[in-house]
């Protein structure tokens, strides 16, 4: 994508903590039960650390209620169809890869709609993003903590639900009709590295950008999720060239 910075520091884990009321966190055998069908080793934290086997992906999509910010875009169930579609086909291309390779890898697509947010995701900065996440799984999971435990809580509720080794969570973001196709700060499409989630625009934007259909970006950043580093310097510099993941 031109060079343009998309992917961002990974989640700072030890600072973290379980969310005691999450299916997740329980103890006894609701624990058990959970952590069934997990790679050997794998934690609460470690939702995307090998991509194969089977990955959950829920796709959330944020409504903004006009709240706080105005309410400039609304999901047309037509328009959330066509998000879930880019996904099918942007994460097939990575089944493929795996096949040939003789890699078995698979991916169960969950959708969550209707989530509301005081804020209009698209008018805000990446700095900003946890706010209008934090409302939108608020909003799906009944209980408050902040953004990035809630993350995990829903990363490990699919992965427990849908019989997976791994999951990612996608959330998108309304701007149909956008001019610039970025956010408030210029940033498109762009994942936390290692997950648990990323974050697309329906429209991409940008000269550099030009050419690229959602299904690449489905692709592209669902491979940061699980680690893969972009092969050139990010705008922010914050990798060097000898930096591995």
């Amino acid at each position: 994508f031109g060079g343009i910075e998309d992917a961002f520091p990974p989640v700072e884990r030890r600072t973290l903590r379980r969310s005691s009321t999450s299916g997740a966190a329980r103890a006894g055998a609701t624990r058990t039960t959970a952590l069934q069908g997990l790679p050997f080793g794998a934690r609460w934290f470690d939702t995307s650390e090998f991509m194969m086997g089977r990955v959950a992906v829920s796709i959330l999509f944020p409504e903004s209620d006009g709240s706080t910010d105005v309410n400039r875009y609304d999901w047309t169930p037509a328009l959330r169809d066509s998000v879930v579609r880019s996904a099918v086909r942007g994460l097939a291309h990575w089944s493929v890869f795996a096949a040939r390779r003789g890699i078995a890898l698979s991916f169960v697509i969950e959708v969550h709609v209707g989530l509301a947010t005081r804020y209009e995701p698209i008018s805000r900065t990446v700095a900003e993003e946890e706010n209008w996440i934090q409302d939108a799984l608020v909003s799906l999971l009944g209980y408050r903590r902040d953004a990035i435990t809630l993350c995990y809580d829903v990363a490990n509720a699919a992965r427990a639900r849908l019989g997976a080794q791994w999951a990612a969570l996608v959330f998108a973001v309304q701007n149909d009709s956008s001019s610039t196709g970025t956010f408030a700060d210029g940033v498109i499409a762009h994942a936390r590295l290692g997950g648990p989630y990323f974050v697309t625009p329906v429209k991409n934007g940008g000269a550099a950008t030009q050419g690229a259909t959602l299904d690449n970006y489905m692709e592209h950043e669902m491979a940061h999720t699980f680690w893969a580093l972009d092969e050139h310097l990010p705008t922010s510099g914050w990798w060097a060239c000898s930096l591995t993941s």
